[in-house]
């Protein structure tokens, strides 16, 4: 005589809150959602039980339940998984579900001390922002960050995890110091990016020498306002000076964005970025087309490990430092500091690993928590920050 089981793929992950389900897999990147009621609901409290090994025996009265029916069908359809008859007297299936190991590095690095993490926790450093000098717009003023004690930082990151490094400026030209820093970076290599405005770009003296070298891209922030004449010399000065590049426009609204759009494509630009910008008064713009819907997180396409990564970390935020120009060490410019630059960079690293607010801020808070797309939305951004609401979608609970 055969039993009939029920079980899910590696891939598969199933969440419900309340009578509310929905079943991911990450293989294809999709899923369905479900109402777990009548017989359908102890269904799905079997297969998430953990000692069942997402696999569950489906008896005939199961089966014939219209809900547990079509919950095996969308199961098949999605394939993420099957129903399966195997012989009484054989043992059943063994699945093992996708389960985050709380052993990972990040709790591993919670249970040591700075100075037992060692060097070991600069391989979490991935992504470095230096504002060498920022302008103070009340009393026009341009604060510099010291060379000496930036330089002296940079050296620490040498044998870090670090990938890339960003160099910002309010006046790129104004900062003296320019030229020792552009040599102290190309010792160090990473994937360097100058960002500059495009008023920056055109006066500035050193633009030339410095892409050269094919060591530095140069990223240009504007907005869809340019000048016509700044924009087509910059467009030649890119063209014939091969110079690496990426253009980011900020936009505020759908006319912005559209304009852009037609500015891209008439001009054939490659590398570039449109970045919707809050302003406090584009709320409506956001929620018309940055706003996530429920058909949007359907079908979200992420892959089991960044299903992951959103249940352990901020993936806007995680491996990110940014300096700014008075010398001070931030996870995100939205909290405060973690130290300075004359700090020691391994205890920087690893408080903000062991109780920083920025790389392991996730969605566990209200309404997300209570949401089956809590783990496929993406990581909270400096959007949710500025707007002063914590989840940027428009699933109803």
């Amino acid at each position: 005589m055969n039993k009939e089981y029920l079980h899910l793929t590696p891939d598969a992950f199933i969440w419900n809150k309340g009578q509310k389900g929905f079943l991911y897999n990450s293989a294809s990147g999709n899923g369905f959602s479900f109402l777990a009621k009548n017989m359908l609901s102890n269904t799905i409290a079997n297969l998430i039980a953990l000692e069942n090994l997402y696999c569950v025996e489906i008896k005939h009265e199961i089966k014939s339940d219209p809900t547990v029916k079509s919950f095996i069908s969308n199961v098949k359809r999605f394939k993420a998984g099957k129903d399966i008859q195997i012989p009484s007297e054989h043992p059943k299936p063994v699945i093992l579900p996708p389960l985050l190991n709380l052993q990972s590095d990040v709790e591993r690095l919670k249970k040591e001390s700075p100075e037992m993490a060692g060097e070991n926790v600069l391989d979490y450093l991935h992504e470095l922002s230096i504002h060498i000098n920022s302008l103070n717009a009340s009393i026009k003023t341009l604060s510099k960050l010291d060379f000496n004690r930036l330089s002296s930082f940079l050296k620490t990151t040498l044998y870090s995890g670090l990938g890339q490094i960003h160099i910002l400026a309010s006046d790129f030209d104004a900062y003296t110091d320019s030229m020792p820093l552009l040599d102290v970076l190309d010792k160090t290599h990473v994937k360097k990016s100058l960002h500059l405005s495009p008023e920056q770009v055109i006066k500035s003296s050193v633009l030339l020498d410095l892409f050269s070298s094919n060591q530095f891209c140069l990223t240009i922030k504007s907005d869809q306002r340019i000048n016509d004449n700044t924009f087509h010399e910059i467009v030649d000065l890119l063209h014939n000076n091969s110079i690496n590049y990426n253009w980011t426009f900020n936009v505020a609204n759908s006319e912005e964005y559209e304009r852009v759009e037609t500015l891209i494509e008439k001009h054939n630009l490659q590398q570039t970025e449109i970045k919707p910008i809050y302003n406090g008064d584009n709320l409506q713009f956001f929620e018309d087309h940055i706003y996530l819907t429920e058909e949007d997180l359907q079908s979200p396409g992420l892959s089991k490990r960044e299903v992951f990564a959103h249940q352990a970390l901020n993936t806007n935020d995680f491996g990110k430092l940014t300096i700014t120009a008075d010398g001070k060490v931030y996870a995100n410019s939205y909290f405060p500091a973690l130290g300075t630059i004359d700090d020691d960079i391994r205890e920087l690293v690893y408080n903000e690993m062991d109780k920083g607010t920025s790389w392991r801020r996730i969605r566990d808070m209200k309404p997300c928590c209570d949401c089956v797309y809590q783990w496929l939305c993406p990581s909270p951004s400096n959007y949710e920050l500025a707007i002063g609401k914590p989840n940027l979608c428009h699933v109803k609970l």
